[in-house]
């Protein structure tokens, strides 16, 4: 039976077993992959771009906080992430080697629930006269497909529960090798997976570094259920030795605690040497003093007297005065899985210091990226998902706008606004993803040219996969687990160019199940000065092939047989649909020079076809801009531009970016003036509203 998972001990079976026996027979423990990649893609933010100096003022960061530290904000697998960190990575010319250096660990892992790596986003308000919805729901990438399947694959729950726990173990065992020696990890689940974990980390981390079950009790409306309400999660705390001290954390005391203290007074009784000690505990010497005069309190009824600030009281190991986000938080981002700040900044308050190193490697929405900057610690933070790193990016580079922490407050509606900027920070990628339990590649090469309509190629070829001869077209399949970058695209053009199809007039058609980013642009700029006819075709999500498969009865093995290679009946029900596009207008006067964006557009997931058609039609016949705007702005979440991008790291000059998507607030025009004449390569990014990237990059000459 695969998947097999149990706990066992000495006397648990009939026949005597050893660590040692068992090491015999079934080897040791397997050892952890780490496989360091470089950093792909850079982006370098909350700089001023001609000084390159932190828009915060240094003068005014921690003591102890590097002035050379940028924080790191990762797209890509943590896995990879990780290892990269332990081996050393270079960024930009600077060396970062994070092992044992990092203070605090905090994640927050998919919790077994059987959810994807699919979101919903918001209609936008000018679109729901064309269709009434109050979301769209975008589908997985095929690289977050293969994520999930690493994380919960199996045919069975107990196959399923062995996949996360083999997931886990990897991660886990690498953030100890990142933790330093005084360093902290709080691992936050809830009843699925939580029993499982503990005795995991308990073998990695040491029983005798386990510190605290906490339990985050939280109320949110109920419903009848045959069960009690699931009203809380469970928060591991470990240390990685016994020298990891702990902040003396104080909260409010609750109601019960406020009548006594209201009160002025408690009694308690200690025991000390055999002997029962009476205790007044004063907490209004003037109450106190008043009740004695009145003959209310007798102090000689006390062995002792002690004097107690009791304005706040010592954190318990169950906590309920942390709220759970609800629906109208001013905090809320509309991201599944977002956690309260004040939840983070309990923990990290507990365990670190200004100028420590915190991470998350399930980063999500971003909540200790912003908590750890408003309180001076330095941050790494990770997550597989595009839209979760472009909700976080946008977040950090809105915090001015957000609450303040690490201060009190008696009315959380009074809680001033933060009011600084973020300090520098690097975005970068790291977009393969790695997995044992990969498609092969030959069988989804063959899968995407038969729903393509494509015969393989007979001749062999290193990048050339297919033809579709009527169409006159060669075709490319990028790899289900890795995004088609440019440096592909290119390599695929230079084969193509050495063949007759070339030299015939053929165009080249690159499929792609997922793709890196920038890449869409880039390869167009590329293709025009190669004097090439290409197509780039998002290949239809995995779930969509599945779905249109199963209508009509065909497994997927068989799907990669030629037999079903043009049946047009299946493939009529999937779309090989191309990129958006970015169209702009540039305007000169002498050293300034003006951008403006004239029509964006990304194609919308499966299922909104007739919606895409019809906002599309609307737009081509609106006879000024600003009715085009209400349709295509939306669509636009965030852009930037780098008036003199140096090839390496994209530095943010301009940026603009609704606060909440699909409201179409962000800025059309975006303006420069150049200190001196010459020839500038500009860079403008645009993010949509489901987290994808469209970029074009421009030559300009000005103060001819």
């Amino acid at each position: 039976m695969t998947g097999w998972v149990e706990l066992l001990w000495h006397g648990k079976r009939s026949r005597e077993f050893t660590r040692e026996s068992i090491d015999e027979h079934y080897g040791p423990l397997r050892e952890v992959r780490r496989i360091s990649l470089p950093f792909q893609r850079i982006e370098l933010l909350g700089i001023h771009k001609e000084t390159l100096t932190p828009i915060f003022p240094q003068e005014d960061w921690p003591q102890n906080y590097p002035k050379d530290w940028k924080n790191l904000l990762i797209w890509g697998d943590n896995l990879l992430a990780m290892s990269s960190l332990l081996q050393g990575i270079e960024v930009n010319g600077e060396r970062i080697n994070l092992r044992g250096k990092i203070k605090l660990i905090y994640i927050d892992p998919p919790f077994a629930t059987g959810a994807d790596f699919s979101f919903k986003v918001p209609m936008p308000e000018s679109w729901q006269e064309l269709m009434p919805k109050n979301e769209i729901v975008k589908n997985p990438s095929i690289m977050e497909i293969l994520a999930y399947r690493d994380m919960w694959g199996g045919r069975t729950p107990e196959e399923r529960i062995a996949s996360y726990l083999n997931y886990m173990y990897d991660r886990l065992v690498l953030m100890k090798e990142l933790l330093a020696d005084y360093g902290s990890i709080y691992v936050h689940l809830d009843y699925r997976m939580v029993h499982y974990v503990k005795l995991m980390m308990d073998e990695i981390f040491g029983r005798e570094n386990f510190r605290n079950e906490i339990i985050w009790h939280y109320r949110r409306w109920t419903a009848e259920s045959k069960n009690y309400q699931a009203m809380h999660d469970v928060l591991l705390f470990y240390s990685k030795t016994d020298n990891s001290p702990i902040n003396h954390v104080m909260i409010e005391p609750t109601p019960s605690q406020k009548a006594v203290i209201d009160r002025g007074y408690n009694v308690n009784v200690v025991h000390e040497g055999g002997s029962k000690v009476k205790q007044l505990l004063v907490y209004d010497k003037g109450k106190v003093e008043n009740l004695i005069k009145s003959g209310k309190l007798n102090p000689k009824n006390y062995d002792r007297i002690i004097y107690v600030d009791r304005s706040e009281t010592a954190a318990p190991d169950v906590w309920t005065d942390i709220q759970f986000l609800h629906s109208q938080s001013l905090e809320r981002l509309n991201f599944p899985t977002q956690k309260p700040e004040k939840l983070l900044e309990r923990i990290i308050l507990a365990s670190s210091n200004e100028g420590d190193i915190v991470a998350d490697f399930f980063s999500g929405s971003g909540t200790l990226a912003a908590v750890a900057e408003k309180l001076g610690r330095r941050w790494v933070c990770c997550d597989m998902s595009k839209y979760a790193i472009h909700v976080t990016r946008k977040r950090l580079l809105d915090i001015a706008n957000s609450k303040a922490r690490g201060i009190r407050v008696e009315d959380e509606s009074k809680r001033p606004k933060y009011g600084k900027p973020c300090r520098p920070f690097y975005l970068v990628t790291i977009a393969n993803y790695l997995t044992d339990r990969m498609t092969n590649h030959s069988d989804a090469i063959q899968l995407a040219l038969n729903l393509y309509g494509a015969s393989p190629m007979k001749q062999p070829f290193r990048h050339l996969h297919g033809l579709r001869e009527r169409e006159k077209e060669v075709v490319h399949v990028g790899q289900a687990n890795f995004p088609v970058t440019p440096a592909e695209i290119r390599e695929t053009i230079a084969e193509f160019q050495e063949t007759p199809f070339y030299r015939d007039g053929w165009t080249l058609v690159i499929l792609g199940w997922d793709w890196a980013p920038d890449t869409f642009e880039r390869a167009r700029d590329y293709w025009e000065k190669q004097s090439v006819w290409l197509k780039l075709l998002h290949i239809p999500p995995v779930s969509r092939i599945e779905e249109v498969l199963k209508k009509h009865g065909i497994k997927a093995s068989d799907a990669i047989h030629l037999e079903h290679a043009f049946d047009e009946e299946v493939r009529k029900h999937l779309r090989f649909v191309e990129p958006g596009y970015l169209k702009l207008d540039v305007h000169k006067d002498g050293l300034k020079v003006t951008i403006t964006i004239k029509d964006f557009w990304v194609r919308l997931p499966h299922g909104y076809e007739d919606l895409e058609e019809e906002i599309r039609s609307r737009i081509e016949s609106a006879a000024k801009d600003d009715e085009k705007r209400r349709y295509f702005l939306p669509l636009i979440n965030y852009w930037a531009v780098d008036w003199n991008y140096d090839g390496v790291v994209f530095k943010h000059d301009f940026v603009s970016f609704d606060r909440k998507p699909g409201e179409g607030n962000v800025e059309v025009c975006a303006v420069h003036t150049y200190p001196e004449p010459g020839t500038y390569r500009v860079v403008v990014k645009v993010t949509d509203i489901f987290g994808g990237e469209t970029s074009r990059e421009l030559e300009l000459t000005v103060g001819e």
